[in-house]
């Protein structure tokens, strides 16, 4: 007896156990936690894609510095990266050569006063003849530069020597010349003066010693190498100290109000572009852009790359863009409208499938989808959903089939 009310006793508690633990699985599974998401409803919109290229900003208008003369460069005045306005000294070169000829030709101007007011042809000859004494030395020098020139091609041409020393034996040449060439042109004075022995020919005279001098000013005026137009100093071919000849580029001058962006774009977005289509130019690294359009392009393909040019041709107004910046090109390859379109985040996939969860109920409906063109926010619905249903957004990704949910539209 004693034995039985124990079994019962203890059937009595289990059966209280089982109880409990039961009723809090059940108390478990109706409490369980609704997913918090956020939808929206589906209506038409306009979607565009954007095609990003890389590039850098250069110049529309590159101009080449030259010198007028020939020589040494004595003082460089600029460096990469200055701006500069057109009239600013770029560079000074060496002149003393010509300040010298320049001494001679006033010399020479005096002399031909000189020589007209002499009343005998005695007086004018025995000048003549220290003219002729220069000129024959100054011949003599010349000969001489000219055969060491001679030389120094032979050794240019086999290796031995720099393209300076060879610069230098030219411009040896070139002042000899001009010196021989204002002495004979003195002496051809003089000689007139001689001959005609009149007072209009040393007027004459006069007026050619002159003109000889203000040659020679206008040389060293040509020493001075000066901006030809307002930019910023993108290279510098010399130093100070190089040789230099009359028209050999020293320094190059970026324009720096008239800019542009220089594209190579595959033949997909070449097709879906033209003169005049936007473009937004974002300034790699500063987080700002600046709007555009498409100045030109070529249909034709660059043989090596396959690639096809475009320009975007760009105004600095604000004096914030610079030759050389490094940008993102983005282009707009393709646009919609009137068309179903979700947040790009909103689209799940799996299995090379893409879904959506649409609401129905207090619960949600994994939907199937067909896409079109996206970008970086959005993406075009083709197939799958229609205009009034309700999709999530927010907190897609931790739903399932058989999740409740709580919306909460509005809540950040």
């Amino acid at each position: 007896m004693k034995t039985k009310s124990k079994i019962l006793a203890m059937t009595l508690i289990t059966s209280i156990i089982l109880s409990g633990c039961l009723g809090k699985e059940q108390e478990q599974k109706q409490e369980e936690p609704k997913v918090a998401v956020q939808t929206i409803k589906i209506e038409t919109s306009s979607i565009k894609k954007y095609s990003d290229v890389s590039s850098k900003i250069i110049s529309q208008n590159n101009v080449n510095v030259t010198p007028k003369a020939s020589g040494t460069i004595k003082k460089l005045y600029v460096k990469i990266g200055q701006k500069v306005n057109k009239g600013d000294i770029i560079a000074k070169i060496d002149d003393t050569d010509l300040t010298v000829q320049l001494q001679q030709a006033d010399a020479a101007i005096e002399l031909a006063k000189a020589n007209a007011s002499l009343s005998t042809n005695g007086s004018l000859q025995n000048s003549i003849n220290q003219m002729k004494a220069q000129v024959d030395s100054l011949q003599i020098q010349l000969n001489d530069a000219q055969t060491n020139l001679n030389r120094m091609k032979e050794l240019f041409a086999a290796g031995a020597v720099a393209q300076a020393d060879l610069e230098k034996a030219q411009m040896g040449v070139d002042t000899l010349t001009t010196q021989l060439q204002n002495a004979q042109s003195t002496l051809n004075l003089n000689q007139t003066t001689v001959t005609q022995a009149t007072q209009s020919v040393g007027e004459s005279a006069i007026k050619q010693a002159e003109a000889a001098r203000a040659n020679i000013k206008n040389m060293i005026n040509n020493t001075t190498v000066k901006a030809e137009g307002n930019g910023t100093i993108t290279n510098l071919m010399v130093s100070e100290g190089n040789a230099v000849g009359a028209g050999t580029p020293i320094a190059t001058i970026a324009d720096g109000e008239n800019l542009k962006v220089s594209l190579q774009v595959s033949q997909e977005l070449i097709d879906k572009i033209g003169v005049g289509t936007p473009v937004e130019i974002i300034l790699d690294g500063q987080g700002t852009s600046v709007n555009a359009v498409v100045s030109n392009l070529s249909k034709s393909a660059d043989a090596q790359t396959a690639l096809y040019p475009v320009e975007i041709n760009l105004r600095n107004d604000t004096g914030n863009l610079y030759s050389g910046m490094f940008v993102t090109a983005r282009i707009i390859s393709d646009s919609k409208d009137l068309v179903i379109t979700l947040p790009l985040n909103s689209v799940l996939e799996d299995n090379d499938k893409k879904y959506v969860y649409v609401i129905k109920g207090d619960g949600v409906v994994k939907t199937t989808v067909a896409t079109g063109i996206q970008n970086v926010e959005k993406i075009e619905i083709i197939d799958g959903l229609k205009i009034g249903d309700e999709v999530v957004v927010k907190g897609q990704d931790f739903l399932s089939e058989t999740s409740k949910i709580n919306i909460v539209n509005g809540v950040k």
